[in-house]
């Protein structure tokens, strides 16, 4: 007689909820850094110039050929013979923000000869201001910003992680719980620290963009902001795909490894829960939590 071992059922995914909350949480993010950039250009109206954009936004373009560098920089781009070239000048407002002070110059060189009977469009941007003269806002100024907010967003989800749950986690009815003594009558969340590392860990493939951009800002920081500068930058570029394909394909990789892999071959929690034995699981309604002191 074979006695058959009973199979260990993983946890379900709860994929649709969590999607849920993501979405919930995302629009909150938005929505509070927004009035956040409000309050900061009200009191240092210069710190416009520094802030990335608003989630809320529109783009308006119109034709550049008016422009008085679009001569210059389009006998720069180097265009190849059967290309058609063209400049548009095109600006962005951010939902309440104050005005920036500049739009943005976007070249684009179509080859419309392809033997595929498809467009291939390569184009480059440069900022300008109000005279339509290049600008180059501060880089390393608005690294440093966008890292403050999603280091900040870390922390506030973290918080909210050790007491109770993120906003788009309660409203679909998920928390967050430590594997060791959870049961159904035990929902108490993780401690602050074990919370912190959920989130940054979490956000790890966003922290490294961050870092990326960061430090590119500050070699063009140091090495000044010339039209010659950017151009030579996007000859090495235009030689360098394969590199530059290369370099985005790991990366994509990486995150589809981190984030998206462990919901479809899934082992019971994501990659970062089980690295921190933690769980997502289903919570009825108005559960009592005991919340986890903050360290002192």
């Amino acid at each position: 007689m074979i006695i058959e071992e009973p199979q260990a059922v993983e946890p379900p995914r709860y994929f649709w909820r969590r999607v849920v909350a993501f979405v919930i949480d995302k629009f909150i993010v938005a929505l509070g850094f927004m009035f956040l950039m409000i309050v900061i250009a009200d009191i240092w109206p210069a710190s416009v110039t520094y802030m990335p954009e608003s989630f809320f936004r529109t783009t308006r373009c119109e034709d550049g050929a008016s422009n008085p560098n679009s001569a210059d920089m389009l006998a720069k781009l180097e265009v190849q013979p059967g290309e058609a070239t063209f400049v548009r000048i095109c600006k962005t407002d951010s939902f309440m923000m104050p005005t920036r002070n500049w739009g943005f110059v976007l070249a684009e060189m179509k080859l419309a000869d392809s033997p595929i009977k498809k467009t291939r469009t390569r184009s480059i941007r440069f900022s300008v201001d109000k005279e339509g003269n290049f600008y180059m806002p501060d880089l390393v100024t608005s690294s440093m910003i966008a890292s403050a907010q999603q280091l900040l967003a870390i922390a506030a989800f973290a918080f909210l992680l050790a007491e109770w749950a993120s906003p788009g986690k309660l409203a679909v009815h998920l928390r967050v719980v430590p594997v060791e003594g959870y049961d159904e009558t035990n929902y108490d969340p993780p401690g602050f620290g074990l919370s912190l590392r959920r989130e940054a860990l979490k956000q790890l493939p966003i922290l490294i963009a961050i870092v990326a951009t960061g430090v590119i800002d500050i070699i063009a920081k140091i090495e000044g902001f010339q039209i010659d500068n950017i151009m030579e930058e996007v000859h090495f570029l235009s030689a360098n795909t394969p590199l530059i394909y290369g370099t985005s394909f790991l990366f994509a990789a990486f995150i589809f490894y981190w984030l998206i892999q462990p919901m479809i071959w899934w082992k019971g929690a994501t990659r970062y829960d089980r690295i921190l034995g933690l769980r997502v699981v289903r919570a009825p309604i108005n559960v009592p939590i005991q919340a986890t002191p903050l360290p002192t």
